[in-house]
């Protein structure tokens, strides 16, 4: 039986290389990129190239991260639901109630402070009224047709909606699926008091996962290799039969998980394989801009986690859960301003120098862009992801874009890898 070969070593892709390689089946596993973790990693100068929280709910992630020896308690600074938005001289405070789940939500709703006049009502109002539809549309429309026809008011939508959805799924609440983000606030919200926590990772993304996963599936027989580009599928009589990369020929099973433009153009020639690729093109894509600055290293942001609400409405994390004592990730998403990165420096040395003015100025910068971070999350964008199976016979697909109906999280990679796996494993030899 021939080894099943992973196009990509991304977390969809080593979820489903675990996933095999547990189940005896040991992949080879191809990556273009020197280190494994796709678009969460960790760069060759130590930064992660972005930065990524975690949620309570991502019991995907936890379920492999365990499976791969990693300790939740010790890989994790845990932090009940808190968020903290500056405006100005004034703030939103939002913070977990001891209520049991989900009444949790409830009462920290009710417990928020600077939501505006009739704003903590209104927005008890709407979060009521989403429950009670099981937090599903019949429609999907935007963000900011949902919150419109619930009368959420201007300050809420500035202070808790915009930067909520900003963090949630990259996009503003006027260009953002209403469907996927009632999914993320049912997943933090609708259950248990833990769904809500945040999650701040204390080492790099590469050691937290990409790396353990790698050793995990060469310690069972499968191979990872970095570095190495397939250059195209291999097909016979219409299936998907291998890879080829610039040296040589593999045979065997495909599970492609890599991001969807990427999948494109692989797609592309092969028998039948155009009609997808147009469709995984269409699903377009949302950048996300991290600035780093390292200040001092007494410096410190308490509680880790804040947001602007002055436009682009950026995220501040304060990286001393990681072990970075003074350095803060500020995090500008969907972020199609075209700035070069010394701008994107200034600009959030500003910011934060508005959040903290007694702040000392800023030691050193680094700005990491990823262009492609996500798929876009247009309204009815639910109805374009393809299955794991929507590829000819013999290959099948992974990644968070696939229709997991989650945004683009590591959650929805993991997932979709451990189901592409699965699809495999229950396939005819």
């Amino acid at each position: 039986m021939t080894a099943p070969l992973i196009v990509g070593a991304g977390w969809a892709g080593l979820a489903a290389g675990v996933e095999l390689a547990a189940a005896g089946r040991a992949p080879v596993v191809l990556e273009a990129a020197p280190r494994p973790g796709g678009r969460a990693r960790s760069l060759a100068e130590g930064r992660d190239n972005g930065q990524h929280l975690l949620i309570g709910a991502y019991t995907g992630v936890e379920r492999l991260l365990g499976r791969i020896g990693v300790d939740i308690d010790t890989a994790f600074h845990r932090e009940p639901l808190a968020l903290h938005v500056a405006d100005g001289d004034e703030a939103l405070a939002l913070t977990g109630s001891r209520l049991p789940g989900p009444l949790h939500a409830v009462g920290a709703l009710a417990g928020a402070r600077g939501l505006g006049p009739g704003g903590r009502r209104r927005a008890l109002a709407f979060a009521a009224a989403m429950a009670m539809r099981g937090f599903r549309l019949r429609r999907d429309r935007t963000v900011a047709e949902l919150l419109a026809r619930h009368r959420q008011g201007a300050t809420a939508l500035r202070r808790l909606w915009t930067p909520l959805c900003l963090a949630t799924l990259n996009a503003r609440p006027e260009h953002a699926s209403a469907r996927l983000f009632l999914r993320v606030l049912a997943d933090a919200f609708g259950g248990g008091r833990r769904n809500a926590e945040l999650w701040f990772p204390r080492t790099g993304l590469g050691a937290l996962l990409p790396e353990p996963a790698a050793a995990f599936i060469r310690d069972r027989g499968g191979e990872v290799h970095t570095g190495e580009r397939v250059r195209a599928l291999t097909t016979s009589e219409g299936a998907v039969t291998g890879i080829a990369t610039r040296g040589e020929r593999r045979t065997g099973p495909v599970l492609l998980a890599t991001a969807p433009w990427h999948a494109a153009r692989l797609l592309e020639p092969v028998p039948g394989g155009h009609e997808l690729a147009d469709r995984l093109r269409g699903l377009g894509h949302g950048a996300i801009t991290t600035v780093y600055l390292r200040y001092p290293r007494h410096v410190h942001l308490d509680p880790p986690l804040w947001a602007s609400a002055e436009t682009p409405s950026p995220w501040i994390v304060d990286r001393r859960t990681a072990g970075e004592p003074g350095w803060m990730a500020v995090v500008t998403s969907a972020d199609d301003s075209g700035r070069n990165r010394a701008a994107c420096a200034r600009e959030a040395a500003t910011t934060l120098a508005a959040l903290r003015p007694d702040w000392p100025p800023a030691l050193e910068s680094r700005v990491i862009r990823e262009r492609r971070a996500t798929f876009h999350p247009a309204p009815g964008v639910d109805d374009h992801r393809p299955a794991v199976d929507a590829g000819p016979p013999g290959l099948w697909l992974a990644g968070d874009y696939t229709s997991t109906g989650l945004p683009a999280t590591l959650e929805g990679a993991v997932r979709s890898g451990v189901e592409c796996a699965r699809n495999l494993l229950a396939a005819p030899a």
